[in-house]
């Protein structure tokens, strides 16, 4: 078997062996763990460096220049608007989107949030952030395209807008801007039902919670009528959602209850719907039970 890997010309008697590289004398200025300022030393003569190179670079700086970039540091937030580094970051993305996001987490919302500030800011730089960020939440995207007819660049962008922080109620509020404006054709029950499961399969509980709260509550000034038709779109995939999963029902609700009884900043956030009168208990059967027995039992009343 490795008799296979080796060129059988080499094996010959008589034939030379190939002089061996140089080897390359590595220090510690070359670990960006150990030097983390090592790429800006390299990068002031971007143009004299090949790109393998400056992929190595990348593959080790990407964090910190990230970090750096987001903390409104100009070296970094020009490196980001540079096209060659912005290719070479896409090939880098690209190479390892197989294996789930190049980047952890904190660096992914940050990447993201940049990516969302240069295609609504920069035009010259859109087309080129939209398939960074693809690539950079490969992962997420490929779950969500194939459940409906929603564009890959419009689910790129969703994703863009909801993996930002850490805040698993602003995220879906985010999203849910977005998706409020895409044409009602395509933003169908079963569709937002399907996305809110598949954002549950990655959040749990938090994650369902969130999305109830996102969509009962006023977050969304609703402007027209494609945007009206998509909210109830939202609110009867969210029903269904906590009615379809009997064992959360009742933590889901209370946690609605909560909220809606905590002011902020000295004010209630109002509902679009109310819970306690408002629903069918053929469509909603689980649900309806759940509020009736919390109001019943323990004398919590569902707004």
């Amino acid at each position: 078997m490795f008799e296979r890997m080796i060129n059988n010309d080499f094996l010959k008697e008589g034939m030379p062996l190939p002089n061996p590289k140089p080897l390359h004398k590595i220090t510690f200025l070359d670990n960006p763990k150990l030097y983390p300022d090592m790429y800006k030393e390299k990068f002031q003569n971007l143009d004299a460096l090949e790109v393998n190179e400056i992929y190595d670079i990348l593959e080790g700086s990407i964090s910190t220049i990230l970090e750096r970039a987001a903390a409104n540091e100009e070296f970094e937030k020009d490196l980001l608007k540079n096209d060659k580094i912005l290719n070479i970051l896409l090939r880098l993305f690209v190479d390892n989107s197989s294996k789930g996001s190049y980047l952890d987490y904190i660096s992914l919302y940050r990447f993201n949030s940049i990516a969302v500030y240069c295609f609504e800011n920069v035009p010259n730089l859109a087309n080129m952030y939209i398939q960074l960020g693809y690539y950079a939440n490969k992962y997420m995207i490929d779950k969500i395209t194939p459940i409906g007819e929603v564009s890959q660049e419009d689910v790129t962008k969703m994703m863009l807008y909801f993996l930002r922080g850490g805040d698993p109620l602003s995220n879906i509020v985010r999203l849910n801007n977005y998706v409020i404006k895409l044409p009602n054709k395509i933003i169908t029950d079963y569709y937002m039902f399907r996305l809110y499961e598949t954002l549950c399969s990655d959040l749990g509980l938090v994650g369902l919670s969130a999305i109830a709260k996102s969509v009962l509550f006023d977050f969304n000034i609703i402007t027209n009528d494609n945007e009206n038709k998509n909210m109830s779109a939202m609110i009867n995939a969210v029903l269904s959602l906590i009615d379809q999963n009997p064992s959360i029902t009742r933590t889901v609700l209370i946690d609605i209850y909560n909220y809606a009884f905590t002011p902020v900043n000295g004010k209630y956030k109002g509902m679009r719907i109310s819970l306690s009168k408002g629903l069918s208990p053929s469509e909603f059967p689980m649900l309806c039970q759940t509020i009736n027995l919390l109001a019943m039992q323990e004398q919590i009343y569902l707004p």
